[in-house]
């Protein structure tokens, strides 16, 4: 295998080179990674290029495909337009200055190609773009053998060592990251099994998750919460599914997923898991069930100073909604909060941080005994004896989607790849039916929006 390696593929905001000498890099890369007589013997497959990290890559990936004809595989796993909105500034910098063009580019929309998603939702927006040419295909699904009794052993006593106790471990397997909502984990650990240590494995990959991340930390340092962040960053460490076989529970509160590899990773133990429509019916086609799945955590409306937290949210809306493309605005919908009347429970996952650390900064038992009523499916964890939940259950054999299946779909997909770039496509229409989940009010979580 040969492994070719060009700087100026790599994240826009990362460069130092100006657009235009960058694109220069980029063409001039492309063109020796692949010449043209080589075109009938390659096929491009293209991580990620919608997240719009760098647009210019997926405008030449695409320009090139035009050229001589090269295939390529769009492989999506994330979007720009999806609640990662900082994004925009950067593809304006590398003068894409609308929507449409920064679609066209995002979507290497020359070439030709077949656009992979990893969830049917994502799919079917892709779909209102290109058709038949846009596909889902899950991740290949890891081995769910039983981790060995010594691994399990090992794991405990190094988890033990890193977290400088010897209680129960509730384990978050996941980075710090905004939409991880990782301050809901921290609460339900603290309701539902108090004496238990919650960790989680990763720490922070992205300058944009730092204020987040430093915000949580400080605050359970201060008040001496039993959370322990970034187990693994930084050391050598057992392996996360050795971790996970270790531990009591595992809890994963994000409010966006693309895929949901944390749910399939859960499989030995009880998995205490927000329930997210965009994933849940591809994991459950998969053969996967959750029986210890709740839609929010419902916060007594007496417990949040809503007045207060208004006026954030407002203030919060009126800044993303400024910096939105000027043909999307009036797409924008408001926050949920801002709906609420003023005896409605509220969804702590539709809090702004500085909401729900004051919540946390409250005794649990205070809180718990006001919100109890209003979340029946916790209350029943709870009084069932937390040690006694059931475990994931794994796939039936008879949908096991392993890296053979991934691969006998894969290439499925790349054998439909017409000859010509397909007629009637549309990344602007894709983009389009992307951005119109993101923009309306259950789009909307305070979390991915406050940086102070």
């Amino acid at each position: 295998m040969d492994i070719f390696v060009e700087p100026a593929f790599g994240y826009f905001s990362e460069q130092r080179s100006a657009p235009a000498f960058l694109r220069m890099r980029i063409r001039d890369a492309l063109c020796r990674l692949i010449p043209a007589p080589d075109a009938a013997g390659t096929l491009v497959w293209f991580h990620n290029p919608a997240l719009g990290r760098n647009a210019i890559l997926g405008d030449e990936v695409g320009r090139l495909g035009k050229k001589i004809g090269v295939p390529a595989i769009l492989h999506h796993h994330d979007f720009w337009c999806a609640n990662r909105w900082t994004r925009w500034s950067e593809m304006r910098k590398c003068g894409y200055h609308s929507p449409a063009a920064a679609a066209r580019a995002i979507f290497a929309d020359q070439a030709r190609s077949a656009h992979i998603a990893i969830n049917s939702t994502d799919r079917n927006s892709l779909r209102a773009g290109f058709g038949r040419h846009a596909y889902r295909l899950p991740n290949p699904l890891p081995s769910c053998l039983p981790v060995s009794p010594a691994n399990v052993k090992r794991a405990a006593r190094w988890l033990a060592n890193a977290t400088g106790s010897d209680v129960p471990i509730w384990i978050c397997p996941t980075r710090v990251l905004r939409r991880k909502n990782i301050a809901e984990s921290i609460l339900l650990a603290r309701w539902l099994r108090p004496d238990a240590c919650l960790a989680i494995t990763a720490g922070v990959s992205s300058s944009d998750e730092l204020d987040y991340a430093s915000r949580l930390e400080s605050a359970a340092r201060d008040a001496n919460w039993n959370v322990r962040f970034g187990l693994l960053a930084g050391r050598q460490g057992p392996p996360v599914r050795d971790l996970i076989a270790a531990s009591e529970a595992v809890v994963l509160t994000s409010v966006q997923e693309g895929f949901g590899m944390g749910f399939v990773e859960a499989h030995s133990k009880p998995l205490i898991a927000r329930a997210l429509p965009e994933i849940l019916p591809d994991l459950r086609a998969l053969g996967y069930r959750f029986p210890h799945l709740y839609k929010e955590v419902l916060v007594a409306p007496e417990l949040v100073d809503r007045k207060a937290e208004a006026a954030r949210q407002k203030r919060l809306w009126t800044v993303w909604r400024a910096g939105l493309p000027g043909g999307w605005r009036r797409h924008a919908e408001k926050p949920l909060f801002l709906e609420l009347s003023g005896s409605d429970p509220v969804p702590f996952s539709r809090l702004t941080l500085t909401a729900q650390l004051e919540i946390l900064a409250l005794p649990p038992d205070l809180t718990w005994n006001a919100c109890k009523s209003h979340n029946p499916k916790l209350n029943r964890l709870r009084a069932s004896g937390l040690t006694g939940l059931e475990p994931t259950p794994g796939p039936k054999p008879d949908v096991l989607h392993d890296a053979t299946a991934f691969a006998r779909e894969w290439l499925r997909i790349a054998t439909s790849i017409p000859a010509r770039p397909h007629a009637g496509g549309s990344a602007p229409a894709a983009q389009k039916a992307l951005a119109g989940r993101a923009l309306a009010t259950s789009g909307f979580f305070p979390i991915q929006h406050e940086i102070r």
